[in-house]
């Protein structure tokens, strides 16, 4: 489970062989963020829900509750630095899109607006 090794989720809050907490202790200055959740992947899925009930989704919205959940149990005794500083996205572009005639090279920096 992702989250138990980003922050220890489901192990006593004094634990301190999770990620997040091995890298911080050789670098405090370093910023984590937890790894990207695939989309469209059907075979990940959540025990929480999100609004648009979908597996992706919900594996998402499932690993950031358990992340933040234990973020908040280490943070409550004072163990400092336990969160992400972010969430890593995967979201593939398109450069070989019609609409950017063969500047491929810009995108992601542009908007490729579809009517639909």
């Amino acid at each position: 489970m992702v989250a138990r090794i980003f922050n220890g989720y489901g192990e006593p809050i004094l634990h301190t062989d999770n990620g997040v907490q091995v890298i911080r202790a050789a670098n405090p200055h370093v910023r984590v963020l937890v790894g990207p959740v695939r989309p469209w992947n059907i075979d990940q899925n959540g025990v929480y829900p999100y609004r648009l009930d979908v597996p992706w989704l919900n594996c998402m919205n499932t690993l950031v509750r358990y992340i933040d959940e234990t973020a908040r149990l280490k943070a409550a005794p004072g163990i400092p630095l336990v969160a992400p500083d972010g969430f890593a996205v995967q979201a593939p572009g398109r450069p070989e899109a019609h609409e950017l005639g063969g500047r491929g090279h810009l995108e992601p920096r542009i908007d490729l607006p579809r009517p639909e």
